[in-house]
């Protein structure tokens, strides 16, 4: 019997062990982890499956586009914001093609210089010290080493980096610089956000003042799109205070519950 409780207290025991450490990775894990997008693009044109390495100037051309919002992405921040942004603009009426980076083909953006009213938009993040992401590192290695030409493309640079490294958001600023040497046409200013500075609001901050003016740009140029803007449409239903809690109030995140709180570039 004494042998029977020994085996008996040991397994309970052994229990108790696998059940707290379950119970602590469980709250590590979602708790205390960054957030992940959840953010979807409305279908069309947004999916780069059935785009990898394709034409996107034709893709443009063919769908009646004139925008379109590159992103290099390293743990999926730039990926959220580029498809939060594609989808404003559809909720505003307009249409855009977002596609990873590494699907740029080399004469792209020579071509899109040459499509009417297009707007080139780059969300870029910059990893580690200096470093670009694995998708950018192709197309930053051509900025620095290829002397193309680029006259006349429109483009606005976004980028996403961390003030604790002496490099910061070294990619984005590279980005504008060769593209603005090389005969581009800034359309909006370069913007850095910090990882250690609200990133969340200077992506909300940036995207409202771009989109307005994408928008006039577009009126003047007599480019509008068919399609109308849409409405979202909400339902207010009142919550009690005390069922409230901290990690499941919205404050206004752009992209999930928490993001102001747990950012990633």
């Amino acid at each position: 019997m004494d042998w029977l409780r020994l085996t008996l207290l040991d397994t309970l025991f052994g229990l108790f062990v696998v059940g707290f450490s379950l119970i602590y990775w469980y709250k590590y894990s979602f708790s205390i982890r960054p957030p992940r997008c959840e953010t979807t693009a409305h279908g069309y044109l947004s999916s780069d499956a059935h785009l990898k390495r394709s034409n996107s100037v034709e893709i443009m051309h063919r769908n009646d586009l004139s925008i379109l919002i590159l992103y290099g992405s390293q743990t999926g921040t730039a990926f959220c914001f580029a498809q939060a942004l594609h989808s404003r603009l559809f909720d505003s009426g307009l249409r855009s093609l977002c596609l990873d980076i590494e699907n740029l083909l080399s004469d792209d953006l020579l071509k899109l210089a040459q499509l009417p009213n297009s707007l080139t938009i780059f969300i870029v993040a910059t990893y580690g010290e200096g470093e670009p992401t694995d998708s950018a590192r192709h197309f930053i290695e051509w900025l620095e080493h290829s002397n193309t030409p680029l006259t006349g493309l429109t483009f606005a640079v976004f980028g996403l980096g961390s003030s604790a490294y002496s490099a910061f958001n070294a990619c984005a600023t590279l980005v504008d610089r060769k593209i603005y040497r090389r005969g581009g046409v800034r359309f909006a200013d370069l913007v850095l956000a910090d990882e250690l500075d609200n990133m969340e609001a200077t992506f909300t901050n940036w995207q409202a003042k771009l989109i307005p003016r994408i928008i006039d740009r577009l009126q003047k140029s007599k480019n509008l799109p068919s399609n109308p803007s849409y409405e979202r449409l909400y339902k207010t239903i009142p919550v009690p205070q005390e069922s409230i809690t901290e990690n499941r109030l919205f404050v206004g995140e752009p992209l999930t519950l928490g993001s102001y709180r747990y950012q990633k570039p």
